[in-house]
């Protein structure tokens, strides 16, 4: 491959680096020019030609152009054969092999290249980016960006298939929901069809919770006497908390509000004087004439069951004590040494009573279907049963609200210092019904 030498090849002029003191050679016409040195890189400025007082104002190189695309720095070198060679300076054109192409000058008007030269990578690099550095961020910047949506799309697909998996449903769980909806009120009503309509104790142990241990309460409480039955079909079902039904205990209500019927009953007739408030009614008219000699009272029934062992069974107790209104008839009917054990609702009162201390607490115990039903007991703060209720105090404590919580005693007719019948707490058994959802050991709870 042939070059015609520029018009100025003869005319060249040449001077040294000042900070690595190579040889550099620049047409002699040229102005003084400031540019990096091809050796060493450090910005120098060229000696202006003899007479020539002008600033170069812009970069300036000498040049030689294969077809106006490849551009070679040159620097004149004396061989010992006397031939000239201007060889490679330039740092950024080499040889297809990666050496650098020295150019072979045989004559001044003549220039031929030694072997072809192709632009390095890192010219290139330069030309497309102006950096090296530039041409390395762009990559890692794609690289980052590349994570990143990775990274969303990874997050948003599992985000979708956590949420498809909360959604998906199974077959237990949705059977699950359907008894808590309604499968339990279906096996309740049955249960407590089977236990009314049971013909002995003995029958009735096996729907009960507790079993053949409740015999003998069983026993106690049966009667063969026909009593008014109860309609299972007005029985409703009670939601209770999450909790309790996580438990498996759930709660049916049968409530029967006060009713009036004068069709078995005399009712005596007051007089005109009477009717007309001419004269005031006398007593026996009061006592046998007001109306509610003739009313029947309102019956309620709780029935509270279990799911025990895949079963559902029922609370017997809470049952009995509040189909016959045990809790009633033991608190109105004073029988000195008689126990008896009963599921209560209690919490702390106050009261105007002088005769109760400061070092005592007063309570009050009433049947959970029947809260007119009650009595109050003082209990000292530091007996037994005193520190175990110390969880429902209020009236002393600040930042505190009156609670009511189901509980499990034992009341008994015990003579008070006077010799007079009084009701005492026996036995404080569990928190909540025992069996039910109470044990002994949540005393200290």
């Amino acid at each position: 491959m042939s070059f015609a030498g520029p018009p100025y090849a003869n005319q060249i002029r040449t001077f040294h680096c000042p900070a690595c003191q190579g040889k550099i050679s620049i047409p002699a016409d040229y102005s003084s020019m400031t540019a990096p040195c091809p050796s060493c890189g450090e910005v120098i400025t060229s000696p202006a030609p003899e007479g020539d007082s002008v600033e170069p104002d812009e970069l300036e190189t000498v040049r030689l152009r294969e077809n106006g695309e490849v551009v070679i720095l040159l620097e004149e070198t004396q061989g010992e054969d006397g031939e000239v060679t201007l060889g490679n300076r330039a740092d950024s054109f080499l040889r297809e092999g990666g050496e650098k192409a020295p150019i072979l000058a045989k004559s001044p008007d003549s220039w031929q290249l030694q072997e072809p030269l192709v632009e390095s990578p890192e010219s290139r690099w330069k030309q497309l980016f102006g950096s090296p550095i530039v041409f390395v961020a762009i990559p890692i910047l794609f690289l980052s960006l590349l994570f990143l949506v990775a990274t969303i799309g990874v997050s948003f697909f599992k985000e979708r298939d956590q949420s498809k998996d909360s959604e998906v449903v199974t077959i237990e769980q949705r059977d699950q929901i359907a008894y808590e909806e309604e499968g339990w009120i279906i096996e309740a009503s049955g249960l407590l069809t089977q236990f009314v309509k049971a013909s002995s104790p003995e029958a009735q142990q096996k729907l009960v919770i507790g079993g053949a241990k409740k015999r003998k309460f069983l026993q106690d409480s049966y009667s063969s006497e026909e009593r008014v039955p109860l309609a299972i079909s007005s029985f409703a079902p009670k939601k209770l908390e999450v909790k309790d039904h996580k438990r498996g205990i759930y709660l049916m209500i049968y409530h029967q509000p006060k009713q009036y019927s004068l069709k078995s009953f005399f009712r005596p007739v007051a007089t005109l004087e009477v009717q007309y408030q001419l004269e005031a009614p006398d007593t026996m008219l009061v006592v046998n004439g007001g109306l509610s000699q003739f009313a029947e009272s309102s019956q309620t029934v709780f029935a509270f069951f279990k799911k025990i062992e895949g079963e559902l069974k029922l609370d017997a107790e809470t049952f009995i004590q509040t189909r016959d209104r045990t809790f009633s008839t033991f608190i109105d009917e004073p029988q000195l040494g008689a126990e008896a054990v009963f599921r209560v609702l209690i919490d702390e009162s106050v009261t105007s009573n002088s005769k109760i201390s400061n070092t005592q607490r007063y309570y009050r115990l009433c049947d959970p279907a029947y809260q007119g039903d009650a009595i109050y007991l003082a209990i000292q703060e530091n007996s037994q049963w005193g520190q175990v209720l110390q969880k429902i105090n209020w009236t002393k404590e600040v930042d505190r609200k009156a609670s009511s919580e189901s509980a499990t005693v034992k009341l008994a007719w015990r003579k008070n210092g006077l010799g007079q019948p009084e009701i005492v707490l026996a036995e404080f058994l569990s928190w909540e019904f025992l069996g039910l959802g109470g044990t002994p050991s949540n005393l200290k709870e």
